[in-house]
């Protein structure tokens, strides 16, 4: 079994009320868990809605001035992370994301 499908198979587990192996599942992540479920936190995961063209133009258009103040400081901090796997997104007031930039 993969690591992904041993982390979901843990997180059933721990959503059915069941133990879960803390062989597989970090400390920090079970923390994160219980966290998520004291607080109330839906732990459904649903699709993300695709913008389309067009609406995705007219919210960059928007947040222009956002975009051109945000981006230098996008490629510092995205420079500054000292990880191979690391993503640096920005997002409009709906969670569009207008800019991204990692990889």
């Amino acid at each position: 079994m993969k690591y992904n499908e041993s982390i979901r198979v843990q997180r059933e587990r721990f959503q059915a009320g069941l133990d879960i192996d803390p062989f597989i599942v970090r400390g920090v992540i079970l923390s994160s868990w219980r966290r998520s479920l004291k607080y109330g936190v839906n732990s459904v995961i649903e699709p993300a809605a695709s913008a389309d063209d067009e609406a995705l133009r007219a919210s960059v258009s928007r947040n222009r001035d956002l975009l051109e103040i945000a981006a230098s400081t996008m490629e510092e901090l995205v420079v500054s992370i000292n990880d191979q796997h690391r993503v640096i997104g920005l997002c409009d007031n709906t969670g569009l994301v207008l800019h991204s930039i990692g990889q």
